[in-house]
């Protein structure tokens, strides 16, 4: 899982790789806001699913568009992995600058930042084979990283929103990016979005 969870990710910043940028950026300067949208939209989700189809339902001009349910939600799945990706980016970033890595390949950034998310859910795994006592200390630390993977995936969902799935820095914005700028508090380097307001 970690292995197909690692090239999904390179493979989605191959495809995406200025809207990552962007999220990751977004990641980088609000993560607590994006982890607040990215919670809020998870809570509203259902309810406005089951809202959306009841009104295509009994509209005579929203029965075909039934048909496009689930294609959007087949592209709300791919956002939500290029969300992800974004945060693995910046962590995996965050990761090389912190220990002084030099590789300057972001896709070698994206499948670190994976790894990481992913690192206690592998422990978790492993102690979990040989059973015994371990098993106590691999459903704790499967519960951790549980955590840690739904944090990454909300954040990254908040990220995605934040920025209009990629298209902004921020949901405001209505220019282009400029040139690049220093890397944000020693992360990174991400480009510099238009000033706010």
């Amino acid at each position: 899982w970690v292995i197909v969870l690692g090239a999904l990710s390179a493979l989605m910043y191959l495809l995406a790789r200025r809207p990552v940028e962007r999220m990751a950026y977004r990641v980088a300067t609000s993560p607590w806001k994006a982890a607040l949208v990215g919670l809020t939209a998870q809570i509203l989700f259902f309810p406005v699913l089951v809202l959306t189809v009841i009104l295509l339902a009994v509209s005579i001009i929203g029965i075909p568009l039934l048909l496009a349910v689930p294609f959007a939600l087949v592209a709300l799945v791919i956002g939500a992995l290029v969300g992800f990706t974004a945060v693995a980016r910046h962590i995996g970033g965050s990761a090389e600058t912190r220990f002084g890595w030099q590789h300057d390949n972001p896709y070698l950034a994206v499948v670190i930042g994976v790894g990481l998310i992913m690192l206690v859910s592998f422990f978790a795994s492993v102690l979990g084979i040989p059973g015994g006592p371990l098993k106590v200390f691999a459903i704790i630390l499967g519960i951790l990283g549980f955590i840690i993977q739904y944090v990454a995936w909300t954040v990254g969902f908040g990220a995605l929103l934040l920025t209009r799935s990629g298209t902004r820095y921020y949901w405001g914005e209505s220019t282009g990016p400029a040139p690049t700028p220093p890397p944000p508090t020693g992360g990174p380097e991400y480009p510099t979005p238009p000033t706010e307001g």
